[in-house]
C-alpha cells in the first residue's frame, strides 16, 4: 500500500515537472538491414566511428538523473560495448528502464549482450523490442534481408528463454504500419498474440521521410481500423503483465485504466494528426522531458527535427548544451504545434507531464473505448 501511495505521489509530481525523463540515444549508425520505411536511412553506415565510450562517460556525468533510456541506431547490438554504455547511465543517472529496438538478425550476439546487460545491472527494467512488420514474405521485403523473419523469430525464442532467468527482462514486438503491410497487420497481430508468449506489441504508423516514400501511402481508414482492432489485444498484454507482477486489485485497476487510457489517447492523437493534420491536445515537450542524441554526438530535441548542436562544442556537457539559444528556440517551436507528428515516444512522454492530458483527455478516451470500442 505504501509503495502504491509513493508511486502515485511521484506520478502526480511528474504532471507538473519539466525535467528530463526520457533519452533517445543512437549508439551506432551501423546497420545490417535495409528497411524501406527507415526515417534514419541517410545517416546509416557512416564512415565516422561515432561516439567513443569515454565521451559517453563525460556525457552521462553531465546529465541529471532520468528514468528511461531508449537505445537506437543502426542496429544497437552491433555495438560490442553496448552493456558498458547502459551501465554508465545506470550508475551515473540512475535510469530505471532501458528499451533496445533490434532487427533480430543476429540471435547469438543479441542474446549474449542482453544477458551481459542483465547480469551487470540487477533491478533494471530491460526490454528488447524486436522489429517484425508482418509474416515472412512481407517482412523480408520491407526489411531488405532474405530470411529476416525466420532469423528474428529464432532470436525471439532465445530471448524468451533468457526471460525465464531474469524477472526484470521482457521481449516485445514492434510493427511499423506502412503501404506494404497494412492489409496484414491485423492478422499478424492476432497470430502473434495467439502463438508467441511475448510481453507486448507496439504498432506505429511510418514516420519521417523514409527511403521508399511510397510506404507512407496508408489509407487513413485502414489506420483507424488497425488501431481499433489492436487496442483490445494490447489491453490483454497489459493485463497479463499486471497479473505476473502480482499487483493488488485496486492498484491493478488503476494501472489498467492509466495504461489503456494512454493507448487510446495515443491512437487518437496519432490518427487525427495523420488523417486530419490536427494539432495535439497538449504542447509537445521535446527538448524538455525528452531529447535525442545522435550517433555522432549531436543533440536534437526530436528525431524529426533538423537543428542540432555538437556535444563536442560543449565538452560533452549536456546540461550546458541544452541552454544554447538553438535548443531554446527548438523547444519553443515544439510547443507551438508547428511540427506536431505521430511519434509515439514524444506523445507518451508529453502525456505523462501534462495534467490536462493525463487527468482529462486520457480518461475520456478510456471511457469512450469502454463504451463504444473506439478511441
Amino acid at each position: 500500500m505504501l509503495s502504491f501511495i509513493s508511486q502515485s505521489t511521484n506520478g502526480f509530481r511528474r504532471l507538473f515537472s519539466r525535467d528530463l525523463d526520457f533519452l533517445i540515444f543512437f549508439v551506432t549508425s551501423i546497420c545490417n538491414a535495409k528497411c524501406g520505411h527507415c526515417f534514419y536511412w541517410q545517416n546509416l553506415n557512416a564512415a565516422d566511428e561515432g561516439f567513443a565510450l569515454e565521451d559517453i562517460e563525460k556525457l552521462a556525468r553531465s546529465m541529471p538523473n532520468f528514468e528511461t533510456l531508449l537505445i537506437s541506431g543502426g542496429e544497437p547490438f552491433l555495438r560490442e560495448d553496448l552493456p558498458a554504455v547502459i551501465s554508465l547511465f545506470r550508475q551515473e543517472n540512475h535510469i530505471r528502464n532501458v528499451s533496445v529496438p533490434s532487427n533480430g538478425i543476429l540471435a547469438g550476439r543479441t542474446t549474449r549482450l542482453a544477458r551481459q546487460i542483465l547480469e551487470e545491472n540487477p533491478g533494471l527494467n530491460f526490454t528488447v523490442n524486436l522489429s517484425i512488420d508482418g509474416f515472412a514474405e512481407t517482412h523480408d521485403k520491407i526489411r531488405g534481408v532474405p530470411n529476416n523473419f525466420q532469423l528474428t523469430m529464432n532470436t525471439m525464442q532465445q530471448l524468451l528463454e533468457l526471460r525465464e532467468e531474469f524477472s526484470d527482462f521482457d521481449v516485445w514486438i514492434n510493427t511499423v504500419i506502412c503501404a506494404d503491410n497494412y492489409d496484414e497487420v491485423i492478422s499478424f497481430a492476432r497470430w502473434m498474440r495467439g502463438n508467441q508468449p511475448i510481453g507486448g506489441h507496439f504498432f506505429e504508423i511510418v514516420r519521417g521521410e523514409p527511403m521508399e516514400p511510397h510506404l507512407k501511402s496508408v489509407p487513413p481508414a485502414k489506420v483507424r481500423e488497425i488501431y481499433e482492432t489492436v487496442l483490445p489485444i494490447q489491453e490483454a498484454y497489459l493485463r497479463e503483465r499486471l497479473e505476473r507482477q502480482g499487483a493488488a486489485t485496486g492498484r491493478r485497476l488503476w494501472r489498467e485504466i492509466n495504461g489503456v487510457g494512454a493507448l487510446a489517447f495515443q491512437y487518437h492523437t496519432q490518427y487525427t494528426n495523420y488523417a486530419e493534420n490536427r494539432r495535439w491536445d497538449m504542447d509537445c515537450l521535446a527538448g524538455d522531458t525528452i531529447a535525442v542524441i545522435d550517433y555522432n554526438a549531436n543533440v536534437r530535441v526530436c528525431e524529426l527535427r533538423d537543428a542540432q548542436i555538437a556535444l563536442a562544442d560543449y565538452d560533452h556537457d549536456f546540461s550546458k548544451l541544452m541552454q544554447d539559444p538553438v535548443m531554446q528556440t527548438e523547444r519553443r517551436v515544439a510547443k507551438s504545434h508547428a511540427c506536431d507528428c505521430t511519434h509515439v515516444c514524444f506523445i507518451n512522454t508529453t502525456l505523462q507531464h501534462d495534467w490536462r492530458a493525463k487527468l482529462i483527455h486520457a480518461p475520456f478516451r478510456y471511457a469512450k473505448y469502454r463504451l463504444m470500442g473506439t478511441f
